[in-house]
C-alpha cells in the first residue's frame, strides 16, 4: 500500500513501534508533490538504531518499512528522518 503526505499528516503525533521501541511521529514536511515529503521521529535515547530500514507497526495499520537516518541524539532521546521521493 502506497502511503501518501496526507495518510502521514493523519498521524502526526502518533507512535509507530519497532519492536517495543515507540517512534514518535513529530513532523511531516510537504513538499510541491504529495508524494514527495519528510518525516521526522522522535525516539529514545536508548536504544538509538543506526541508518537503516525500520519496520514499524501501529495499531490499525498495516506494518510498515521505512528507511530512516539518525538526525542527532541528546538526553531527551533520537530524531530520525525518513525522505519519501515517489
Amino acid at each position: 500500500m502506497a502511503r501518501d503526505v496526507a495518510y502521514f499528516q493523519d498521524r502526526l503525533n502518533a507512535a509507530f513501534l519497532v519492536g517495543e521501541v515507540a517512534l514518535v511521529l513529530v513532523e511531516v514536511a510537504p513538499s510541491g508533490n504529495p508524494l514527495a515529503f519528510s518525516l521526522t521521529f522522535h525516539g529514545p535515547a536508548d536504544p538509538a538504531f543506526a541508518q537503516q530500514t525500520l519496520v514499524m507497526e501501529r495499531a490499525g495499520d498495516e506494518p510498515l518499512a521505512m528507511f530512516v537516518v539518525p538526525l542527532g541524539r541528546d538526553a531527551s532521546g533520537t530524531l530520525y528522518q525518513a525522505i519519501f521521493n515517489n
